[in-house]
């Protein structure tokens, strides 16, 4: 169990590009790939994605959402109220404290959330 905890909490490893489009340096200048907002200019690699995101009203499986309480960019009211979108469950976590990034700013919580939602639904 502590082992499991210890791989899911480890940072993720970044390629050159990616620390770029971070630090605002990459393919746009905001350090997004593509937010899917109506005027910005898109990475044409996730056409396909947002294609087919648009044609899903519902996702069937049990879903956990972890969001952080103090996220600025997807407000958490706006995880709020969701449940009729998941027929198969929708849990919904928001952890005080953390913000846009709570697997890199809470990784311990982020990990005991995952393996609780795991466990009651595999």
């Amino acid at each position: 169990m502590a082992s499991s905890l210890r791989l899911l909490a480890r940072p993720p490893l970044l390629v050159q590009d990616e620390l770029l489009c971070l630090a605002g340096l990459g393919r746009d200048r905001d350090g997004y790939r593509s937010r899917y907002l109506p005027g910005e200019a898109r990475d044409a690699r996730y056409d396909q994605d947002a294609t087919r995101l648009s044609e899903i009203e519902t996702v069937s499986v049990p879903t956990l959402m972890v969001q952080g309480a103090a996220d600025y960019c997807d407000e958490p009211a706006s995880s709020e109220g969701l449940d009729e979108y998941f027929p198969g469950g929708y849990r919904r976590e928001v952890i005080g404290g953390v913000g846009h990034f709570p697997h890199r700013e809470a990784p311990e919580l982020v990990a005991e959330s995952v393996l609780a939602h795991f466990r009651a639904n595999v």
